[in-house]
């Protein structure tokens, strides 16, 4: 947790584990360098909707997969167009 303070080192870990990512799941890796630049907005639904829009079916699905991994959005927490969006997105796999 140190070394992540140190800006060079911040720098060198992210590099390396965007590299991880890329060797185990480029589809995810891909998704994330096209979400990068909506970061800070994404807690818009809107906004993470257009964002979204902007993903591959591939993309999307690993997306949502590692959201799932990781105790992602609750569908109750969501609107309804959402919760219809993450249905569709469940019965195509």
């Amino acid at each position: 947790m140190l070394m992540a303070k140190v800006p060079l080192f911040k720098r060198w870990l992210e590099r390396g584990h965007r590299a991880a990512i890329e060797r185990t799941n480029p589809e995810l890796a891909s998704a994330m360098r096209k979400l990068e630049p909506h970061a800070k907005h994404l807690h818009d639904p809107q906004t993470a909707q257009k964002a979204m829009s902007r993903l591959t079916r591939q993309e999307r699905a690993a997306l949502l997969e590692m959201q799932e991994q990781q105790g992602g959005p609750e569908p109750e927490a969501t609107n309804r167009q959402m919760r219809r969006q993450l249905e569709k997105q469940r019965k195509r796999r």
